[in-house]
């Protein structure tokens, strides 16, 4: 009997006993003949297989242990759940070496066996009963997941190592491995979860932090190419909202909801961005002059600027205890700052649009009576959810007394001269200050979505920089996502670690670098080093540029001006083959030649006029192509020369070795 663990593979020997039966065959003692069906004798007696049995009925007992739940005084912490975690990763490798332990008898002490099955059992009941508050949701979710599969799995293999036969034992083994292998799946999720909360608590700022996050959504779906990323990105807000953004859109949402699956909860993250949308959507038409307003336009990019440094503050409510005065007030000071800076700015923009009254007047007015008002409103009480009036105003009057492990509110209250007294936990008081974080960048994605469509800024590069995110930072979170490592940038030198150097990578890499310049890449690539000389100028220059013929013929001028260990690394007979089999394309492209000559002759054109702007003798043949095209609409067959196919021919079948500069994969 052969099971997996974390640490290997355990191999586990069982020993039966065997008897000659009556019939002359050989059986197991204790059970039936499988030649003749003869019974075992009711003396017979396997005493292996016996204490096997005594011990696992212990550890059956162990499993199915009910009240085992600690009080409710004992629930998990954040530092303790992450031990917990790694307690709950180690304990399927403690649950085989000590039944690997009891093989023999006399060997191994069945304690030990037990005792590992009632930890797990312990440890999944605890988890379950546990409340879910942000930033655990999913952590604790996985975890339940995980602890449940490990009982599950610890089952089918006791009735295994208890099975009266060598069948039945590996029928009961092949079962028990089916399920072990699904356990080490959430396992699996379970450490990851765990060392990104480590990384938390290290990482020195959110851009930092940011860079994991973008790395993380890679290996999420599946790419190293941050186009390919950003059309995920897309394509979950289209299935979120049902409406597919604009491009650039993805890689922002990729990040908050991977954010929010850290420590938030999804679900309310995802029902927010779907009611903002359908509300932005239904007044999109009076965005573009409501943002036209000075005072509005410089007010959201102060928002999301505050919002920015609320990240910040974020970064370390996490990786903070929450047991000490100072953090508390942290805490508290987040959330009103959440409150009174970008979460009013924004919800008074919705409010302007639903017509309910003008944004100038909600920045003096006071912030619970703005969400007050977004909450009257069907369309936008989803949106607000975050939003907690009692822990704003705490912080505004300071009317809130510490205790050990809880805040007393004394809130106001109409026709009670001594208010109302409200008792805050300290979990409670974080998770709702993440809600409000969470809340906010629900809202704050989709204004930015829209506005973008709409060719509005309302970011700013002010927000990039209250996030410690410069150009450098930038490219370094899309270059990490595309699988690069040892990233450092020294003025207009890159080096790194990873692939060979891709198309999208070098676009990154124009846009890290702030000034116009010829940037030196140099990359290592298993053993072999790579030093790249790209005009980034011109890369830069090519992103802007609308799909294209044009936006083609300037990618072969980059690439032109590429050098690769100092030889160029596009040279003009790489560009006359592409010329070619770009207007072979064209042509072989179109349904009809007769219903779209207009349109072949003019990308034709176009084709002629780069090949003789870059001085390439293929000019004459495209010329020749184009005439032949002429004249066969014209139905001068006679005058046709056929051999135009066999000379462009000659310059695909040109033995110069293609060298692309970069590595493309279709963006």
């Amino acid at each position: 009997m052969t099971k997996k663990s974390a640490n290997g593979r355990h191999e586990i020997k069982l020993s039966f006993s065997q008897i000659e039966c009556r019939c002359g065959a050989v059986r197991i003692r204790a059970s039936p003949c499988p030649d003749c069906g003869r019974s075992a004798e009711p003396f017979e007696a396997d005493v292996d297989n016996q204490r096997r049995r005594r011990i696992v009925d212990r550890c059956l007992l162990a499993l199915g242990l009910e009240n085992a739940i600690p009080p409710v005084n004992g629930e998990l912490e954040g530092h303790e759940r992450v031990e917990q975690f790694r307690v709950l990763a180690e304990l399927p490798s403690r649950f085989f070496d000590a039944m690997q332990s009891l093989e023999k008898a006399g060997s191994g002490s069945p304690d030990d066996l037990v005792d590992a099955c009632s930890a797990a059992r312990l440890l999944s009941d605890r988890l379950s009963a546990g409340t879910r508050r942000r930033p655990w949701i999913r952590t604790d979710d996985v975890a339940c997941a995980s602890a449940d599969a490990l009982v599950v799995v610890m089952r089918t293999f006791l009735k295994a190592f208890a099975a009266p036969t060598p069948i039945l034992a590996e029928i009961k083994a092949s079962t028990a491995q089916f399920d072990l292998d699904a356990m080490y799946v959430k396992i699996d999720q379970l450490n990851a979860l765990r060392e990104r909360w480590e990384s938390i608590e290290k990482a020195e700022d959110v851009g930092e932090w940011m860079a994991e996050v973008f790395a993380d959504a890679a290996r999420a779906r599946g790419t190293v190419n941050y186009v390919d990323l950003d059309l995920a990105g897309r394509e979950l807000y289209r299935e979120i909202t049902g409406r597919m953004p604009g491009d650039g859109a993805g890689l922002g949402l990729l990040a908050s909801e991977l954010f929010t699956q850290y420590i938030g909860d999804e679900k309310a993250f995802r029902g927010a961005i779907a009611s903002a949308d359908l509300f932005m959507a239904t007044a999109s038409d009076k965005l573009a002059d409501l943002v036209s307003r000075p005072v509005v336009a410089g007010e959201m990019r102060n928002g999301f600027v505050q919002l920015a440094d609320q990240l910040q503050l974020t970064n370390a409510a996490i990786a903070s205890t929450l047991n000490e005065r100072q953090t508390v007030r942290s805490t508290l000071d987040l959330m009103h700052t959440v409150f009174e800076g970008p979460a009013r700015r924004m919800v008074a923009l919705m409010l302007d649009l639903a017509g309910v009254g003008r944004f100038e007047e909600y920045l003096p007015a006071d912030g619970a009576r703005t969400i007050g008002e977004a909450r009257d409103l069907p369309a936008l009480d989803p949106v607000v959810y975050g939003f907690d009036a009692a822990l704003r105003i705490a912080q505004a009057h300071q009317s809130y007394e510490f205790k050990d492990d809880h805040l007393i509110l004394r809130m106001r209250k109409k026709g009670n001269p001594q208010g109302q007294i409200v008792r805050v936990s300290l979990d409670d008081l974080l998770d709702r200050a993440l809600a409000s974080v969470e809340c906010v960048n629900a809202l704050a994605l989709v204004i930015q979505v829209h506005a973008a469509e709409q060719g509005l800024d309302v970011i700013g590069d002010e927000t990039l920089a209250a996030l410690n995110v410069g150009p450098a930072e930038l490219g370094s979170m899309l270059l990490r996502a595309a699988g690069y490592g040892e990233l450092q940038f020294t003025g207009s030198r890159v080096s790194m670690s990873g692939p060979k150097l891709t198309g999208a990578a070098a676009i990154a890499i124009s846009l890290a670098l702030p000034h116009d310049q010829i940037a030196i890449v140099a990359v290592k690539t298993l053993d072999v080093h790579r030093t790249y000389e790209i005009d980034i100028a011109l890369m830069r220059e090519n992103s802007s540029i609308p799909d294209g013929l044009a936006k083609e013929f300037h990618m072969q001028r980059v690439l032109s001006r590429v050098l690769v260990d100092r030889e160029p690394g596009w040279p003009s007979e790489s560009m006359q083959r592409w010329v070619v089999g770009r207007a072979l394309e064209v042509v072989n492209s179109k349904n009809s030649l007769r219903d779209d000559f207009a349109q072949i002759m003019g990308e034709m054109r176009q084709l002629l006029n780069f090949s003789k702007d870059q001085g390439l003798p293929v000019a004459d043949e495209i010329r020749g192509l184009m005439r032949f095209l002429r004249l066969s609409i014209e139905g001068r067959s006679a005058d046709l020369d056929g051999a135009v196919f066999d000379r462009l021919s000659t310059f695909l079948d040109d033995d110069t070795p293609v060298v692309l500069p970069f590595e493309f994969d279709g963006e």
